[in-house]
C-alpha cells in the first residue's frame, strides 16, 4: 500500500507542467592577468582591470528594492586560482560586526560576504564561501537549491579583509584545485549575498530575490578562456601519536599511560564532473579539531557534521532530504575504503565501499557499501535511488558471514513547482538479519517514508510532513531514533516575519508547529504536541518574545517509561547583530516529563579582541516536583546546574588555540580540554591536544581519565 501510494503521488507531479528556472540576467566578466592580486585586504586598481558586479538588490528589508550599502565586486583569473576584489561600502564602520572567529561558523549574523559558484555551469550545485568583515571564513557545498549538502565540505582558499572609513574590502584567492570544473567552458554561474548587521539589510546580486540560493537562478560568470585542467592527483598521508590512560585505572592513578602511534593515507584523483575517485588506507579519525563541543541533555542522539576528509570530498552526491540511511559518522575504524563520484549528462552517481578494522566496536570486520544515482528532471528538481549495504564478518572462520547483513534500498523525488512549492518524497526498504542462526526479519513492516509539501518565500517558510516507519525497519548505518519504529506522525509548521520599521520595533516573527505521533498497529496517540513563539526584534538589537508549548508524550515507552505530560511557559530575550558579541536568556517554568521545574539558560559571548571569543553557555534547573528516584527511594530536588566555557583565539593566520570546560553538578563530572591548531600550508595541518575528566570525590576533584594527541599532515598535489 505504501509503496502504491508513493507511485501514484510521482506519476500526478511527473504529469505537472515543469517550471524552468531560468539563468539571471545578472553577467560580470573575469579577465585573465598575467600578475596575480596580493590578496592583502587592500584592493589596487592596476591588480584588477575589469568592470565590477554591482547593482546589488534586498532582500530584507524591502525585497528587491536597491541596496541600501551598496557592493562591487572585481574579478580577475590566472592559470592557479579565481581572484574576487570586493568592496563593501559602509557608512557606519565602527558599528561593524564580527563575533564569529571559529573557522566554518555561519556568519549571518556578522557583517559578511557570501560568494556562490556554480563551477560546472549546470544549475545543479555551487561552491559555498564566507567571509565576516574581520576575516573568518567558512566554506560548504550544497546541490538541488540547497536541499543536501552544508559546511562538511573543506577547501583550500585564502581571505584577507581590511576596515576603511567608509567600507571594508575583502579579497578572495581560491584555487581551480579545489573545484570541478569543464575546463572547456567560458562561463560559470555565480551568486553574491551580503549581510549587513547596522541597517540589517541583506542584499543579493543576481536571483528575484525570492529564493536566493537556487543555483539554476545564478548570474553569469563570463571570460573564462583558456583554463587549464584542475590537478589531476592528491596524496595526503599523516601520523599521530595517541597517549590515553588505560580504562581500569583507579580514579586518582595518573602514573601510566600508554602511547599509541600511527599512520595512514589518503589518495584523491579529479577527472573533472565525469569522475572523481578517492581512497583510504588506515585513515585518522579522531578529528577532535572538528567536532563542536555539545552538551546534550535529552535521550535522543545528537547528530555531527561529517568533517573528515575521504567523506567529505563529493560527499553531497550521496545525500536525501529525510531519511539518512547512510550516516558516515556511525562508520568508525577503518581499513580501507574507496569511492567513485562523477555526473553523467544530467544523471549524478556515486559508489563506495570500506572495509572495517576486526577490532571495530560495533561491526568488527564488515564491508559497508553504498551507491547512489540521481537523474535531473529540470533544475532544481530529480528523481534518484539509493542503496546501503553491511555485510558480516566470521571471525571464526575468516570467511564472510552471508547471513549476517543489512540491507537498505531508497528511492526519493523532488520536485520543484510553481510559486516556490517544492514536494518531496522518499520510500526506504530494508532487509535485515544480524545473526547466523536467526530467520531474516519479518516482511511487511521493514519500510520507511516520508512526504514534504513546503513553500518557501522572503519573510515566510511553511511546510506540512508525513512520515511513517515500520517496526521492522533497521538500517545499520544510519541517524534515526529508535522510538521512531512502528511509528506514524504528521508535522506542520509556519515561519512568518513582517518588517514594521515603525518607533524602536524592526521586525516581528510569529513562528507555530505542531506534531503528533501515533502507532501504526494501534489508533493511540502516543505524542501530541505544539509550540508557539512570537518575537519583537528592536531596532537596538534587542530580541524578546513569549513561548508555549503543550502536550504530552509516550514515545519512550520502549525504555520502560510512562506518558509525560509537555507544559511549558517563557519568555526569550536576546540581542542580534550588536559588535561586543551576544547574550540570550530564555527561562520557562512548566511540566515536563513527570517533573515540574524551574529552567533558565543562558548564552553568553563576547570578544574582548577581535581574535579572541569567550562563550558561556549555562542551564539552572530547579526542580519545583520530581518524583521519587527509583533508585534511591527519595526525590532529587537539588539544583542542577550544567555549564561550557569555550574560549577560541586566532594568534594569526592559520594558527590558533582552543580551551573548553564543562560542568555537570547532577553527575558530579567535569571535562576539561586545551588545543592546538596550525595549518601551515594550504591542506596540511597540526593538531596537539590534551583532554582530561574529573569526578567530585569529598571536597576535591580526583582524575578519572585523560588523553593526549598529536597529529600532523602533509598534502600533495601534482
Amino acid at each position: 500500500m505504501e509503496t502504491k501510494r508513493i507511485l501514484i503521488c510521482t506519476v500526478i507531479l511527473f504529469a505537472l507542467p515543469g517550471l524552468i528556472f531560468a539563468r539571471s540576467e545578472e553577467t560580470v566578466s573575469a579577465v585573465r592577468v598575467e600578475t596575480p592580486p596580493v590578496i592583502d585586504g587592500v584592493i589596487n586598481p592596476d591588480e584588477y582591470p575589469v568592470e565590477p558586479a554591482s547593482g546589488f538588490r534586498q532582500e530584507h528589508p524591502n525585497l528587491n528594492s536597491p541596496a541600501i550599502n551598496e557592493t562591487e565586486v572585481y574579478i580577475v583569473y590566472d592559470d592557479e586560482a579565481l581572484y574576487f576584489g570586493i568592496i563593501c561600502f559602509e557608512k557606519n564602520t565602527a558599528g561593524l560586526v564580527a563575533n564569529e572567529v571559529a573557522r566554518d561558523a555561519f556568519m549571518q549574523e556578522d557583517d559578511c560576504i557570501n560568494v556562490m559558484i556554480d563551477a560546472n555551469n549546470d544549475g545543479d550545485s555551487a561552491y559555498d564561501l564566507m567571509i565576516n568583515c574581520t576575516g573568518n571564513t567558512y566554506d560548504g557545498h550544497f546541490s538541488q537549491d540547497g536541499n543536501v549538502g552544508g559546511r562538511e565540505w573543506d577547501g583550500v582558499w585564502t581571505a584577507k579583509t581590511s576596515i576603511g572609513d567608509d567600507r571594508w574590502v575583502c579579497e578572495i584567492r581560491f584555487p581551480w584545485d579545489n573545484m570541478v570544473y569543464d575546463a572547456g567552458s567560458s562561463k560559470m554561474g555565480l551568486q553574491f549575498l551580503r549581510f549587513q548587521q547596522s541597517d540589517y539589510e541583506i542584499t543579493y546580486w543576481a536571483s528575484d530575490g525570492a529564493y536566493l540560493n537556487r543555483v539554476a537562478t545564478f548570474g553569469t560568470l563570463t571570460g573564462l578562456e583558456g583554463l587549464k585542467p584542475p590537478k589531476r592527483f592528491t596524496v595526503l598521508p599523516y601520523g599521530t601519536v595517541r597517549g590515553v590512560q588505560p580504562p581500569d585505572d583507579e580514579p586518582g592513578d595518573i602514573d601510566r599511560m600508554a602511547f599509541e602511534p600511527d599512520g595512514g593515507i589518503d589518495f584523491g584523483f579529479n577527472g573533472g564532473k565525469s569522475f572523481q575517485l578517492n581512497a583510504t588506507f588506515n585513515p585518522d579519525y579522531a578529528q577532535i579539531e572538528a567536532d563542536p563541543e555539545v552538551i546534550n541533555l535529552t535521550p535522543g542522539i545528537i547528530y555531527l557534521d561529517e568533517k573528515r576528509p575521504f567523506f567529505t570530498e563529493a560527499n553531497t552526491a550521496f545525500d536525501n532530504f529525510s531519511c539518512d540511511i547512510l550516516y558516515t559518522r556511525a562508520i568508525t575504524e577503518i581499513l580501507a575504503g574507496g569511492k567513485v563520484t562523477g555526473k553523467a549528462g544530467p544523471v549524478n552517481y556515486a559508489v563506495m565501499d570500506i572495509q572495517l578494522e576486526k577490532d571495530d566496536i560495533q561491526f568488527p570486520g564488515d564491508n559497508v557499501a553504498a551507491a547512489r544515482v540521481k537523474a535531473n528532471i529540470y533544475e532544481a528538481s530529480y528523481v534518484g535511488t539509493k542503496f546501503v549495504a553491511r555485510k558480516g564478518y566470521d571471525g571464526v572462520a575468516g570467511d564472510r558471514d552471508l547471513s549476517n547483513y543489512n540491507v537498505v534500498g531508497l528511492v526519493d523525488v523532488i520536485f520543484a513547482l510553481p510559486y516556490e512549492i517544492d514536494f518531496k518524497a522518499e520510500f526506504a526498504k530494508s532487509r535485515t538479519d544480524w545473526f547466523p542462526a536467526a530467520e531474516p526479519a519479518e516482511s511487511g513492516r521493514d519500510y520507511a517514508y516520508s512526504v514534504r509539501l513546503s513553500r518557501r518565500e522572503p519573510g515566510f517558510e511553511t511546510a506540512v510532513r508525513y512520515d511513517e516507519m515500520g517496526e521492522n525497519f533497521q538500517s545499520d548505518i544510519s541517524y534515526y531514533e529508535p522510538y521512531h519504529k512502528n511509528d506514524r506522525q504528521v508535522s506542520a509548521f509556519v515561519d512568518k516575519v513582517f518588517h514594521i520599521y515603525k518607533g524602536p520595533i524592526r521586525d516581528f516573527k510569529v513562528f507555530g508547529y505542531y506534531n503528533h505521533h501515533w502507532r501504526i498497529d494501534n489508533v493511540d496517540s502516543i505524542y501530541n504536541y505544539a509550540e508557539s513563539y512570537a518575537d519583537l526584534y528592536f531596532t537596538n538589537g534587542l530580541i524578546v518574545g513569549p513561548y508555549v508549548s503543550l502536550g504530552y508524550d509516550d514515545r519512550f515507552y520502549s525504555y520502560g517509561l510512562p506518558r509525560y505530560p509537555i507544559e511549558r511557559y517563557g519568555i526569550y530575550v536576546a540581542t542580534e547583530g550588536v559588535s561586543w558579541g551576544s547574550a540570550s536568556a530564555f527561562f520557562w517554568r512548566g511540566e515536563y516529563y513527570e517533573t515540574k521545574y524551574n529552567d533558565l539558560e543562558v548564552d553568553l559571548t563576547f570578544l574582548p579582541l577581535t581574535s579572541l571569543q569567550i562563550e558561556l553557555d549555562t542551564e539552572f534547573i530547579d526542580p519545583i516536583y520530581q518524583p521519587a528516584d527509583p533508585e534511591y527511594g527519595t526525590a532529587q530536588d537539588r539544583l542542577s546546574v550544567v555549564a561550557n566555557l569555550k574560549v577560541t583565539h586566532n594568534v594569526w593566520d592559520k594558527l590558533y588555540w582552543r580551551a573548553i570546560i564543562q560542568g555537570d553538578n547532577e553527575d558530579d563530572l567535569y571535562l576539561g580540554s586545551f588545543l592546538v591548531g596550525w595549518e601551515y600550508q594550504p591542506g596540511s595541518n597540526a593538531y596537539l591536544a590534551y583532554e582530561e575528566e574529573r569526578l567530585k570525590s569529598g571536597r576535591g576533584f580526583e582524575l578519572a581519565d585523560r588523553r593526549v594527541f598529536l597529529k600532523g599532515s602533509y598534502m600533495f598535489s601534482f
